[in-house]
């Protein structure tokens, strides 16, 4: 399946657990900020540095592409800000996900 079309589900983290971590990535510093970057680089180190700055500032895709180009399209954006933030509430609760080998 493509990047795009996954769900948080598929991620294994339900939607109130990605609303949670996009909490925790608004105006994040230190660790958090570093955790926060690990987790756009994992997603797609292409796009690393838009993906934080989506999520840490709250600024959407046509915001950031009014200022600089984004080398994907708008739903493959959402599709690895997903995936970032996945493993963005992962890094963040270990313990939930102990069982999981190497996602």
């Amino acid at each position: 399946m493509r990047v795009r079309e996954t769900k948080y589900e598929q991620y294994g983290i339900t939607r109130e657990q990605a609303k949670q971590a996009k909490r925790y990535c608004l105006n994040a510093r230190g660790e958090r900020a570093r955790s926060l970057r690990r987790a756009a680089k994992k997603a797609n180190p292409e796009i690393a540095d838009d993906l934080f700055i989506s999520l840490r500032d709250g600024r959407s895709y046509d915001l950031q592409m009014a200022h600089r180009y984004i080398p994907i399209s708008r739903p493959d954006f959402y599709g690895y800000r997903r995936l970032c933030l996945a493993f963005f509430y992962k890094s963040l609760f270990p313990e939930e996900f102990a069982d999981e080998k190497g996602r």
